[in-house]
């Protein structure tokens, strides 16, 4: 299956408000993309949107699930939603070590640099 058009339907039906179709949706997309195609926007989207809904263990487990795949480890994206969300935690060390995470997948990503100037700043 095609990791892109479930990442796309599951962000249609959160538009739409429907949060639970939208959770089944990319659930259903980790689960049937093989393994060796797993696309990190699916569990990023998914932490997110459990963070969202109140549900910090949820999302910390989803982006953990994420960075175990070789395209999550290598997803400044999926590090840097990570970050931002033990940041608004109050997880400051954990925090630091995400950002670095996602420098690590992409040394020039200027939103992890400004995110982390950002939190770094507020300390």
């Amino acid at each position: 299956t095609h990791a892109a058009a479930w990442h796309g339907w599951g962000m249609l039906e959160k538009s739409q408000g429907n949060f639970q179709r939208a959770r089944d949706l990319l659930v259903k997309g980790v689960r049937l993309v093989p393994p060796s195609r797993a696309n990190p926007h699916l569990y990023q989207s998914l932490g997110m949107m459990a963070a969202e809904r109140g549900r910090m263990q949820e999302a910390r487990e989803h982006f953990y699930e994420g960075s175990k795949t070789e395209a999550g480890r290598d997803s400044a994206a999926l590090w840097h939603a990570w970050a931002m969300l033990e940041a608004r935690e109050g997880k400051g060390d954990e925090a630091r070590k995400l950002f670095q995470r996602g420098l690590g997948a992409d040394s020039d990503n200027k939103y992890v640099w400004l995110s982390w100037a950002v939190f770094e700043a507020r300390e």
